[in-house]
């Protein structure tokens, strides 16, 4: 199994091969209205690619089966047989060191706080990581398109690290696909929100650009992602239908006063008071427009 050829896809083209073609068309339209009438049906299907993510090797299991069973297993033979194919790409001394931050992914991101913090990876040893034993895997990991470090814009050194694969993380989280799929459970509440972020990344990174956040000091506010547009910044906030005031995001606009900012949740489509209130499953079209 060549794991590093896999590419992943995004959410849009998760609509096109799975031939749900007026879903794509109406998603790359400014038919707002038609958008929000079908709504639910855009919810079940962003919810089906948080299950299956991107990958090659996973869409195609679940077009040829059906079966999310039959993907949760690919995933989890993706994930085996991670180690083994690093054999064949890097030396004997690096591989506990990509495999132990590879693996500390998941545990970080469902934090309150997801900043990545080295003494948190779990070396199998009494000592602690540091950060210099592990610049060389995180470079490694970063080359091979297997993370996605987003940094700080105001603080060097401070940032957080996210998995390639929505579909891979929930693997790696033994996520159930009764409980993603079937029930009415939020989906910010999986996981402190990791999957919703881990999305997000993901349908932004396919820009090319880079991409940041903020952590206020002394303070537990913070702004998801920051967009560089021009010569300014704009922020873009991950909510909760139950968490929709963005206190964040108010507290970064007064401080730094955007030219506009972004509000991404299960809500409708909106614009109030320079706020662009988003659904999830347009952040990649969205995305494209910031840039």
């Amino acid at each position: 199994m060549e794991i590093f050829s896999q590419k992943t896809i995004g959410f849009f083209e998760f609509l096109k091969v799975l031939d749900k073609e007026e879903l794509h068309e109406l998603a790359n339209s400014n038919d707002f209205k038609g958008i929000a009438i079908r709504n639910k049906e855009f919810e079940e299907m962003l919810k089906l690619y948080l299950f299956v993510g991107g990958t090659s090797q996973a869409v195609k299991t679940f077009l040829n089966t059906g079966s999310l069973e039959k993907v949760r297993k690919k995933q989890k033979e993706f994930i085996k047989n991670f180690e083994f194919e690093l054999l064949k790409h890097t030396n004997q001394a690096s591989i506990s060191k990509v495999r132990n931050l590879w693996n500390s992914i998941p545990e970080q991101l469902a934090k309150e706080n997801k900043k990545f913090i080295y003494s948190k990876i779990d070396t199998g040893e009494k000592s602690a990581a540091r950060s210099s034993t592990y610049e060389e895997a995180l470079k490694w990991l970063e080359e091979h398109q297997f993370v996605y470090a987003v940094k700080d814009y105001y603080e060097n050194g401070t940032f957080k690290l996210y998995m390639h694969d929505v579909g891979i993380l929930g693997a790696k989280y033994n996520l159930n696909e009764k409980v993603l799929l079937k029930s009415n459970e939020d989906l910010f509440s999986f996981f402190n929100g990791a999957l919703v972020e881990q999305f997000v990344l993901q349908e932004l990174k396919a820009f090319g650009k880079n991409i940041f956040y903020w952590n206020a000091k002394n303070s537990s506010a913070e702004v998801e992602f920051l967009l560089e547009k021009e010569h300014s910044v704009v922020p873009l906030e991950i909510k909760s239908d139950f968490k929709t005031q963005a206190k964040s995001l108010s507290s970064y606009i007064a401080r730094y006063k955007p030219i506009f900012a972004i509000k991404a949740s299960t809500k409708k489509i909106s614009y109030i008071n320079k706020i662009y209130s988003i659904p999830l499953y347009l952040i990649s079209r969205w995305g494209r427009c910031t840039y």
